[in-house]
């Protein structure tokens, strides 16, 4: 999809000639240029930001030629201190732009000579680092079985292994069968049951080789693996239950064969497909709910190693106790007992002490807090916290977000971090007060893994008046709502069909998007791109088209995520990389933003939703600790602007937004 230039616009603003088109200069990802255009116009509020992206393209050539330095030099760091994952990271970031430079191309090398030797969990993030830079379908897949084997290992090691085995409580073979049943018909395709076998086995067998497991179960080298073949569920089931069999008799529990079994089978299918045993149902649901039980407390360390709180999430248990942002923490009690917090104990009193807040809903902690010569002590009942998915551009002075990209213009700005099920009721809370004076909308996607499709599919639903927003495939789609309305009998809109009336349908959107945009991201940034008309600025995003459904079994013997369906846009084409016709979306407008771009936006994003006053009034300050002096700094956002630009060419030509 493309867009008239603004050759026209120009001059219906009384610009005469035929200067170049700065949208069309845009289109082309040659934002320079067009910001040279644009400053060169008559028209005043043109010039001006014309002006504002030229200081940005100057900015970002600094941001940009200081960071190649800056980048390898982190790798490296990175490498000889044995911080693999670090390293990995680091170098996915700096090739996505220059992929053959031979510098980066060299510590590559060499990060992959340290990885037979690395430790397993560390191997385990390398693996899925690389396998998430990689665009080849193929060797991604290669890469997250190799990251599966790691995993296993690492699980049975410390300092996993206490966490994993409270995990794992409550793993039964009968649940694992009955979970293994579930998967086999609802699948989104058919459960290619040798194949999960055969990496289940090869999970087991790192378990078997590690020097960990034969230290902590000495018998465990003797095992002989079982030889008959998998075929089919039936013989999926048997497999687990002699797995268990064997495996006990060298005194290895039996949650740990099964959790590895199945987990091992579920990763060969994808890397989302994971299974949950009784024990970690709840802090399961909580995740996937957007909450966490605890107080809303979030602590940092001191300079002098004691911990103190850096700031309080709003309508947590905490915001309203008092207790203000940089008051140092000295002790936590509850129910396990007192933690005191000493100095000097950099990083290890900060986990201890995170650890401690969280805990049922309902159970109460105290905290002793120390505020200059004053120590107040405060007893707090544990709760839902939940912290936001939806933001403006900037906190007011009384901690509401404002979404004024460009007030006078009337372009608004919404970012969605990750879709929960509060997402779409947050959106109208933002946007509400404003719709009389919003004429244009930016929608920051960046970043964003996904989450609740429904959240997705009703966003999309307030710009498209009518028509499909989004499809699903699948063996065994699942139930989306009734048909018919039970009390007045009327037919309902299927859950996929759009619902006229919203206010926001036909308005002009912007969507930016970049690599780490995903799964119900692109849904949305889809279905805008097809059915709204949308605008889609930024980078080619992930390609991650399958949806996972959350299962728990009627008797609470087993949980699991697994992939049920795969996500289509309007027009039919599927989103997920690997499929046919698969592919994430691609942008109208080219726009892609180095690693150290993205840190320094990122770093203003905060500055600007920064909380500024306590509950009580007490004012707020924004401490920066990512702060890097050696990089130099963006003054505003490259990629909201060029939005800007093009939603300004859009308006004039929508004269119902005009």
């Amino acid at each position: 999809m493309t867009m008239h230039g603004l050759g026209w616009l120009l001059g219906l603003l009384g610009c005469h000639g035929s200067p170049p088109d700065p949208f069309a200069l845009l289109e082309a990802g040659n934002i320079t240029a067009a910001a040279t255009t644009l400053a060169q116009q008559p028209d005043h509020e043109l010039a001006s930001l014309g002006k504002r992206l030229q200081q940005l393209e100057t900015e970002r050539a600094a941001v940009r030629d200081a960071e190649g330095a800056m980048l390898r030099s982190a790798a490296v760091e990175a490498l000889e201190s044995g911080d693999l994952p670090r390293a990995a990271t680091v170098l996915a970031s700096a090739r996505r732009g220059t992929p053959e430079d031979p510098d980066l191309v060299t510590l590559a090398q060499r990060l992959r000579a340290a990885l037979p030797s690395a430790p397993p969990g560390a191997r385990a993030q390398v693996l899925l680092t690389e396998a998430g830079a990689t665009t080849d379908p193929v060797k991604a897949r290669a890469l997250e079985r190799a990251a599966a084997i790691a995993t296993a290992e690492a699980r049975i090691e410390p300092p996993l292994y206490a966490q994993v085995r409270s995990e794992q409580g409550g793993a039964s073979v009968v649940g694992a069968q009955e979970l293994l049943a579930l998967i086999d018909t609802t699948y989104y395709r058919p459960v290619p049951w040798p194949d999960c076998a055969s990496l289940a086995q090869a999970a087991l067998h790192a378990i078997r080789t590690s020097p960990v497991s034969q230290a902590r179960w000495p018998a465990i080298g003797d095992v002989a693996p079982p030889q008959a073949p998998v075929t089919d569920l039936a013989s999926a089931q048997a497999a687990v239950a002699r797995e268990v069999d064997v495996y006990t008799r060298a005194d290895v529990p039996a949650e740990v064969v099964i959790d590895t079994w199945v987990r091992g089978a579920l990763a060969a299918l994808d890397p989302w497909s994971l299974p949950v045993w009784p024990a970690g149902l709840q802090s399961w649901s909580d995740q996937h709910a957007g909450t966490f039980q605890g107080v809303g407390l979030v602590l940092a360390d001191a300079p002098d190693g004691r911990v103190l709180v850096r700031t309080l999430l709003p309508g947590s248990p905490a915001w309203t106790s008092g207790i203000h942002q940089g008051d140092i923490l000295v002790s936590v009690l509850d129910d396990s007992g007192a933690l005191a917090l000493g100095e000097r104990e950099h990083g290890t009193s900060l986990v201890r002490a995170r650890d401690r807040l969280l805990g049922p809903s309902g159970s109460t902690v105290t905290l002793t807090t120390r505020r200059g010569n004053e120590t107040h002590q405060t007893t707090l009942e544990r709760g839902p916290v939940t912290r936001e998915t939806v933001e403006g551009w900037a906190r007011a002075a009384d901690n509401r977000w404002q979404p004024w990209l460009d007030e006078v213009s009337g372009i608004a700005y919404v970012r969605i971090r990750r879709f929960k099920p509060p997402t779409e009721m947050d959106f109208d809370a933002m946007l509400e007060p404003h719709l009389g004076a919003i004429r244009g909308l930016v929608l920051d996607l960046r970043g964003n893994p996904g989450g609740d499709i429904n959240s997705a599919v009703q966003i999309a639903d307030r710009f498209v008046s009518n028509g499909r927003l989004a499809e699903l495939h699948g063996r065994v789609l699942p139930e989306t709502g009734p048909d018919i309305d039970p009390v007045t009998g009327e037919p309902l809109a299927a859950w996929n069909d759009a619902i006229p009336g919203h206010a926001l349908e036909g308005m002009p959107v912007v969507v930016l998007v970049d690599a780490e945009s995903a799964s119900a991201t692109e849904v949305l940034a889809g279905a805008l791109q097809e059915r709204a008309d949308a605008l889609v600025l930024g980078e080619a995003t992930w390609g991650k088209g399958h949806a996972q459904a959350l299962r728990i079994d009627e008797s609470e013997r087993f949980a699991v995520q697994f992939t049920n369906v795969v996500w289509a846009l309007p027009s039919g084409r599927r989103l997920a990389r690997g499929e046919p016709g698969g592919g994430g979306i691609s942008p109208d407008i080219a726009l892609v933003l180095s690693p150290a771009e993205r840190f320094q936006i990122d770093r203003s994003a905060r500055a600007r939703g920064a909380l500024r006053v306590h509950a009580d009034g007490h004012p707020m300050t924004w401490s920066d600790p990512g702060r890097r002096d050696d990089l130099p700094p963006l003054s505003d956002d490259p990629a909201a602007r060029a939005a800007e630009l093009a939603l300004r060419a859009r308006l004039v030509a929508n004269p119902r937004w005009r």
